[in-house]
């Protein structure tokens, strides 16, 4: 989380931090993880079309024609559509991965830095996966299921 960052036009923010340090770097984008494996991997490979992020968190991305962009208000072009889809399921979105929640995905939810979001990635990422372990383990443990 960035307090005042959200909603702006974070490039000019970060080209002015630069700029106030007396640095000679222009910026000219700000790519995710997601994004920058797909541009990375397109460079390589020009028949690549996805980035794919199966890790610490989850994410995907993948080149579109603006033209098949509904909010899209510019020319025709090439560019890239990232979902965020480690945020599938969240609750007030439909939920409909709520079927999948047990009381140990509700402790990670609950202590993590975006409660409430991410729901899909919570349950995949590798950030959680070792703490829905651990709340098994220990309810085993005090239930006296599971002696370490």
């Amino acid at each position: 989380n960035c307090p005042g960052v959200e909603g702006e036009e974070v490039v000019g923010m970060l080209q002015k931090a630069i700029d106030s340090k007396n640095l000679h770097v222009k910026v000219v984008a700000i790519l995710n993880d997601t994004t920058g494996t797909l541009v990375a991997g397109s460079y390589v490979d020009p028949n690549c079309t996805v980035g794919l992020i199966m890790g610490s968190g989850h994410n995907g991305c993948y080149f579109e024609s603006s033209e098949n962009i509904v909010r899209w208000s510019g020319g025709k072009h090439w560019v890239i559509v990232d979902p965020e889809f480690g945020a599938f399921g969240d609750p007030g979105r439909g939920g409909v991965l709520d079927f999948l929640r047990s009381e140990f995905d509700n402790l990670v939810d609950e202590a993590s830095l975006l409660p409430g979001k991410y729901t899909f990635e919570k349950y995949i990422g590798g950030n959680f996966l070792g703490e829905i372990t651990r709340y098994a383990l220990e309810k085993l443990q005090t239930a006296g299921l599971l002696s370490l």
